[in-house]
């Protein structure tokens, strides 16, 4: 997530695991004539997800803020203070809800979190995890770095064309995006529906047609919103066709798998854009 805090302040939040290589590259790449400053890490070094229905009504509590639809929009991000605290608000939500990712410093985070929890208890909050995150993630079928994403595969390959302005002149790689866009991608990403049992699909997974092997799921698991077992993964490109029936191998049992539209849930993005007021 890239977010603009200013008109020349930009915070770039990544996967904790890359961290110093993203620094490296954008180290690598910046000139060096001090037009640039780039700084490891930030005051604001831990995060607290807000995310549901009711979550605007709840941070209004604990802060002065205009979080209304019009002041905070889906893909905004503010510099606010939330119960006394200051943090950096980014209006992304992970998870295919109305939400927030605070972003504000560890020595806040105990306090922040206690006033989110006595703020909530009237409104149901609940606690959630990283195995929950991961379940709602896939349901609204999003990348995971490291898993879906990789440098295994181009973003054609991925489904990540529309994040390429390849219109610009000019911007590092371009020469490399350019002859991955005019060849023919080999792999297409897709989201699978699972006949119901009694395991989940996990990475690596072979997903087969008549028998063969033309593909590998790499993130797997159960849709509790949908009550539907899900898979993603990559298909050969040659054998990919909408609504086609494959099989994938969990745990040496073949299983039904259907090619299903993605994402499987809020298909139109409603809910994490949230009510049009309020």
């Amino acid at each position: 997530t890239i977010a603009r805090l200013g008109e020349h302040r930009y915070l770039l939040c990544g996967p904790t695991l890359a961290e110093r290589r993203d620094f490296d590259w954008l180290r690598r790449f910046a000139p060096h004539d001090g037009s640039v400053t780039l700084d490891l890490g930030s005051a604001h070094d831990a995060a607290l997800m807000v995310m549901g229905p009711r979550s605007r009504a709840l941070l209004s509590k604990l802060t002065d803020a205009d979080l209304s639809a019009a002041a905070a929009p889906w893909m905004s991000a503010a510099e606010i203070v939330v119960a006394g605290r200051p943090a950096t608000a980014l209006r992304v939500s992970y998870v295919g809800e109305l939400g927030w990712e605070l972003h504000l410093a560890s020595s806040d985070l105990t306090a922040v979190y206690d006033a989110v929890h006595d703020t909530g208890s009237d409104l149901g909050l609940v606690d959630f995890g990283s195995l929950a995150l991961n379940a709602m993630r896939l349901e609204k079928g999003w990348h995971a770095w490291g898993a879906d994403i990789g440098t295994e595969y181009s973003l054609f390959d991925a489904g990540l064309e529309r994040f390429a302005r390849c219109d610009k002149p000019d911007f590092v790689g371009r020469d490399a995006v350019m002859r991955q866009r005019d060849a023919e991608a080999t792999w297409r990403f897709t989201g699978f529906v699972i006949e119901n049992g009694d395991a989940d699909p996990l990475a690596g997974d072979p997903i087969l047609r008549n028998g063969e092997c033309v593909g590998h799921v790499t993130s797997g698991g159960t849709g509790f919103r949908l009550a539907e077992r899900l898979a993603l993964g990559y298909v050969m490109r040659e054998h990919f066709e909408p609504d086609r029936e494959f099989e994938i191998e969990i745990l040496g049992e073949r299983r039904r798998a259907v090619v299903s539209p993605m994402p499987f849930y809020d298909p139109e993005n409603a809910r994490p854009r949230g009510p049009a007021t309020g």
